[in-house]
């Protein structure tokens, strides 16, 4: 059997697949803030490594900081029971994503 791509298919197609990353990233996200319960526990690295690039770098207290040192923070925050909480979430789209 032969099939037959058209550019239209493979633009939604593309969508679909782009809309469902974001959904993962964004539940896999609300899952690790939801670990921040208050209780003393060390860091889950897998959701740390599943949510974060290992080129990622950041900034804390006005300045730059690497993979490393982000991930040092937040074992802190396990480690010493910080509670964390989601009061507003808003999705926004970068340059590159495709248009809905």
């Amino acid at each position: 059997a032969i099939k037959i791509f058209s550019k239209k298919n493979m633009i939604m197609t593309h969508k679909q697949s782009h809309k469902k990353s974001l959904a993962v990233a964004q539940r896999n996200f609300v899952n690790y803030i939801k670990m921040l319960d208050g209780s003393e526990k060390p860091l889950p690295e897998h959701h740390f490594d599943a949510l974060f690039h290992g080129d990622i770098t950041g900034m804390a207290d006005g300045h730059h900081i690497t993979r490393m040192q982000l991930k040092e923070k937040h074992s802190c925050y396990f480690e010493n029971g910080y509670r964390a909480k989601i009061c507003r979430q808003k999705l926004t789209r970068c340059k590159d994503s495709p248009s809905e």
